[in-house]
């Protein structure tokens, strides 16, 4: 692969036997690889699908990764695949599942709630509270509460992003998903700590 530091002109697509790309303000020129001349092997197969599968589960959650995830040399959604493809996908090929208890919503240097807890007895609402005054490291007083919630029966996320403050301590939440197991996942965007924040699993409620 190959860098233009001074490029004259912006070229994006295949030219000859090259392609052209922009990557990350830097124009990008790389060869076209040769066609495979063999079948894919079964191992590169559940590897394709794998791969496949879990991209298609995080696009729904494309906004909120890009807060809740600090890019590391990489974008904040391609760490989100690395990172769960890594450690979430069970099952075998090619029904592949979720481990719902291992997968990462977010990633940084942003405190989760402390103290949180969780109160489901009034019908349809999720009462969430959390120590608003906490002064831990990665805890800031505006930092920024997101909630994910997935409807595995449904097979729908609903993704709520700078609903509450730290320091308000609590927040209600209606869903509108009744009548089906949740699985929730909760954390905080911080603008003081560079946008990384700490995704935390609640469990599946109902």
């Amino acid at each position: 692969m190959a860098k233009i530091n001074k490029p004259q002109f912006n070229i994006s697509g295949k030219l000859g036997d090259y392609v052209y790309y922009n990557w990350k303000g830097v124009q990008v020129m790389r060869k076209k690889p040769a066609p495979r001349k063999t079948a894919l092997s079964e191992k590169e197969l559940q590897h394709r699908s794998r791969f496949a599968f879990i991209t298609k589960f995080l696009l729904p959650l494309k906004s909120l990764i890009g807060q809740s995830f600090t890019p590391n040399g990489m974008t904040s959604f391609n760490k989100a695949v690395s990172v769960n493809f890594k450690n979430v996908i069970i099952g075998s090929y090619p029904d592949w599942q979720i481990d719902f208890g291992n997968f990462t919503l977010g990633e940084g240097n942003t405190a989760g709630p402390a103290d949180l807890l969780v109160n489901t007895q009034q019908d349809g609402h999720l009462l969430l509270s959390w120590n608003g005054k906490s002064q831990r490291k990665g805890a800031n007083s505006r930092d920024r509460l997101w909630i994910a919630i997935y409807c595995e029966s449904l097979q729908k996320w609903l993704i709520k992003i700078d609903i509450a403050y730290r320091k308000d301590g609590s927040f209600n939440l209606n869903p509108d998903i009744s009548g089906y197991p949740l699985h929730i996942y909760l954390g905080f965007i911080s603008d003081f700590w560079g946008g990384g924040s700490v995704g935390q699993y609640i469990g599946i409620l109902t």
